[in-house]
């Protein structure tokens, strides 16, 4: 999923963009947390990748005892 999201952003598709963040997004779990994490730091120089870290983030400050 993070390759077709970046490659929405490389493209300047902004729908697709949303309707991958907003899948990915409902993924985040504290089992895939790390995952998508390691994921996205294969894509950094991607705003979309950059907006994805900034999410999954958030869900580990507020799970952090879990993960």
């Amino acid at each position: 999923m993070e390759s077709l999201l970046n490659a929405a952003d490389y493209y300047g598709l902004d729908e697709l963009k949303r309707a991958c963040l907003g899948f990915v997004s409902c993924c985040i779990t504290v089992d895939t947390v790390c995952a998508l994490l390691a994921s996205a730091e294969r894509y950094i120089q991607y705003k979309c990748t950059k907006s994805l870290v900034q999410r999954v983030s958030i869900f580990h400050f507020f799970k952090a005892n879990c993960v």
